[in-house]
């Protein structure tokens, strides 16, 4: 078996026409439901999100409009401060009114701290509830937007220590993606009837002066659409840059006033988050990539995207499918009506184009798919390139089938090259046709035993072929002791009756080697006679549904045996006919000669092959060092 070749910018098969539409068709539909069954798929989702991620990590940090300082509870500030954190009502009170009187536009407090009791208070009466004074009162001065766990309704608690600004609480909760990233934020959200709003949501309406209503209509708007998600209350985020992007500062050093000049300026008209970053903290989130962000980092970068007015957009699922399989059609319908290495080629192209728009497209802010999509390109050329492999595949075994047992290897090499070769319907060729059978072989048979018999064809046979296959001839039956061949098909050839007399003058001299080592051996030797003709004949795959055979018939045919058989009469050994000679006449010594042939009313003229210079066109002789 020969192996399967893929050169560059030639065929794997030759489809043209309604072929091409036939294989194109199936493929294309089975790539198109692969990709369709593979889209929703927990690994799809990854490969969609590792790419987004991607553009995220080439992009780097991006420029924001929106000034927004992180003020952390950090390592620095438990140990600044070692009383539980319950108790920390006034060191919150001290950072949100040290930030109002260095200028800040909001205050979110991404932590929950409600109201709790003061131990330097005194203990309250019974039923009464002491609210921390000094947090409340902080928190009363406006500008400040707390948070609680949700979403569900906040703590009484909670309204408690923000008294005339209910619409000033929101609630925290992360958005995990298939892979435990954060990705998304939650805007707003609906139990039953009610609209929640969500911590990042209040805090970016109130920085943009706009006081959140009964419904999700402004939120929804400050959303930027009416995307899937944004009709879910949720955004993608835009991220600004990998973790530490949005300055931070220690709350110790805002609450005790001991920042120098250039942090005090951070705060001017800055939106500031107060929230946790300690080490052990449980509000640590995945981001893209992996990175580890802070729960209150990661509000801060949803809240840029919306002050930006730059949230992420996606296409709902349904185009995104319809996106992968238009594509998937495109490359499979391209790659089966061009060549190999233009079909890779185009599909690289269109790999490239589509990557390059995704890219444009996360500049635009909007999230192009990218990982079914290119899969889906790449579905359909495996597709395409498998079917071809597997066309070729068959050709040549059906090239090897018809053409192996009459062609040599240099011969069969170079028609399984030929996208035509089994386009064998039947044609009319000139060709030249050689018989060659052994002289009184039958009584031989009789003197030797069935093995002998055997063996001496064997051996006979296989010289007499090497030298068709030398001279590229086409073997087209052994009949009994008798070698038909013939030359000009299945390849062209335009000296064809040169090749022919240059393989039977060297079968000739293959048997005077062999009847030399079969003397030496004490065994019987042979003589032969070989006839050759030029003439028309019709060449083609004939026979039955079941059993064919790639041969030649014709009068042309029919004279060459002929020819052969005349070599009993004349006492020869070659022969060749009229048409022959006309084109090898400068190529050796011959002897013309007349014989009476059956079915002819005249002497016919042959020429005997006296002696034989091989052509420079034509390769050396098989070189074999036992002959002389």
């Amino acid at each position: 078996m020969h192996p399967i070749k893929l050169p560059y910018g030639r065929r794997l098969v030759e489809w043209s026409g309604w072929q091409r539409w036939r294989r194109a068709g199936p493929v294309a539909v089975i790539c198109v439901a692969a990709t369709l069954i593979l889209e929703p798929t927990g690994q799809m989702r990854r490969s969609e999100l590792f790419a987004q991620d991607l553009r995220f990590h080439v992009r780097g940090a991006r420029a924001t409009r929106t000034k927004i300082v992180i003020v952390e509870i950090a390592d620095s500030t438990n140990a600044h401060w070692p009383e539980p954190m319950l108790f920390w009502g006034r060191h919150f009170a001290g950072g949100i009114e040290q930030a109002r009187r260095l200028g800040a536009a909001w205050i979110g407090l991404d932590y929950i701290h409600a109201a709790s009791p003061d131990p330097f208070l005194p203990e309250p009466a019974p039923g009464e509830e002491l609210p921390d004074r000094a947090f409340a009162r902080a928190v009363s001065g406006g500008q400040v937007v707390l948070s609680y766990a949700g979403p569900t309704r906040p703590i009484p608690p909670l309204l408690y220590a923000h008294p005339g600004q209910p619409g000033d609480i929101g609630f925290t909760q992360s958005q995990p993606e298939v892979d435990n990233a954060v990705r998304r934020a939650l805007v707003f959200t609906r139990e039953g009837d009610e609209l929640l709003p969500g911590f990042v949501g209040v805090l970016a309406a109130r920085a943009k002066g706009i006081k959140v209503g009964p419904n999700a209509d402004q939120l929804r708007a400050l959303a930027g659409g009416t995307s899937p998600e944004v009709a879910e209350g949720a955004i993608w985020i835009n991220y600004l840059g990998p973790p530490g992007t949005v300055p931070r500062l220690p709350l110790e050093l805002l609450a005790e006033n001991r920042l120098t000049a250039r942090e005090r300026e951070l705060f001017r008209g800055a939106v500031v988050l107060i929230g946790s970053s300690f080490s052990g903290d449980n509000d640590k989130h995945k981001g893209p990539g992996g990175a580890t962000f802070s729960g209150v980092e990661i509000n801060a970068h949803s809240l840029a995207t919306l002050l930006d007015g730059r949230p992420l957009r996606r296409y709902p699922p349904r185009m995104e499918r319809l996106t992968a399989a238009g594509l998937c059609v495109l490359v499979a319908v391209a790659v089966a009506c061009l060549s190999f290495g233009w079909g890779l080629a185009f599909t690289g192209a269109v790999t490239l184009g589509w990557t390059a728009l995704c890219w444009q497209g996360f500049h635009a802010d909007v999230l192009l798919p990218a990982a079914g999509p290119l899969t889906a390109i790449w579905l359909a050329w495996i597709g395409q390139v498998c079917v071809r492999l597997v066309e070729e595949s068959a050709r040549r075994r059906r090239v090897e089938r018809i053409f192996g047992p009459h062609l040599g290897k240099s011969v069969m090499r170079r028609l399984l090259d030929d996208k035509g070769a089994t386009d064998l319907g039947g044609q009319r060729r000139e060709m030249t046709i050689l018989f060659s059978d052994i002289r009184d072989f039958t009584p031989l048979t009789e003197r030797l035993s069935a093995e002998e018999v055997v063996l001496r064809l064997n051996e006979y046979f296989g010289q007499m072929t090497q030298c068709v296959f030398h001279y590229d001839g086409t073997l087209d039956k052994y009949i009994g002791d008798s070698v038909m061949a013939f030359w000009n098909s299945p390849e062209g050839q335009n000296d064809h009756p040169e090749r022919a007399l240059a393989a039977a003058w060297e079968m000739t001299r293959c048997l005077e080697w062999l009847n030399r080592k079969w003397r030496s051996e004490g065994g019987p030797t042979l003589r032969v006679g070989i006839g050759i003709n030029t003439g028309e004949v019709v060449v083609g795959n004939l026979g039955t549904d079941d059993r064919k055979m790639y041969t030649i018939i014709g009068s042309a045919v029919n004279f060459a045996a002929r020819i052969e058989s005349a070599n009993k009469e004349l006492g020869t050994t070659l022969l060749i006919g009229e048409a022959t000679y006309r084109r090898v006449k400068g190529t050796g010594t011959f002897r013309e000669r007349t014989v009476r042939m059956k079915g002819f009313d005249e002497p016919i003229t042959v020429y005997e092959v006296l002696s034989f210079t091989n052509p420079a066109s034509l390769p050396s002789p098989v070189a074999r060092g036992e002959l002389s």
